[in-house]
């Protein structure tokens, strides 16, 4: 026996599901940007530990010659802790913009903030994907930098 629906049911059916799906997900969605702003804190505040870490192991160093520290290096590191939890800041604003409109949509039934929720979900995900792809691009230079080197050394003995 099969069912016909007519085009309103199967709206309405489809709607209540969607309606169901956005809302549990806007729910992770504000706890996960919760802890990615947790996150971003940490990454700047180790960015900066690192920096003066680095400073006061460079003087212990140069009063100390059994420890061997190579200037700058901690600097940089911190540096680059600093920039990724800047960078990071889009993702968490993408993710938490999704969930207050997700949220917004279901409760009031506004079409203008579901298109803001997918929206903003679009955008964290070609975020993740642009990331992603940088992520690959710099294990395979790694990879043939390693490759490179290694022959280099080989080639020296």
């Amino acid at each position: 026996m099969t069912m016909e629906y007519s085009m309103t049911d199967l709206d309405r059916t489809l709607q209540a599901q969607c309606a169901e799906y956005v809302s549990a997900t806007s729910k992770w969605l504000k706890f996960m940007g919760i802890i990615m702003i947790i996150s971003l804190a940490f990454m700047a505040l180790a960015g900066i530990v690192m920096m003066a870490a680095g400073t006061w192991i460079y003087s212990l160093s140069s009063m100390n010659n059994s420890l061997h520290a190579i200037p700058g290096v901690h600097t940089v590191m911190g540096v680059m802790y600093i920039i990724l939890a800047g960078i990071y800041v889009f993702p968490t604003v993408y993710i938490l913009r999704a969930a207050k409109a997700g949220k917004t949509a279901v409760i009031s039934q506004d079409n203008e903030q579901m298109v803001v929720y997918a929206k903003n979900m679009k955008s964290y995900w070609k975020f993740c994907g642009i990331v992603c792809i940088i992520a690959l691009a710099a294990a395979v230079l790694c990879i043939i930098g390693g490759i490179v080197a290694g022959v280099a050394i080989a080639a020296t003995m």
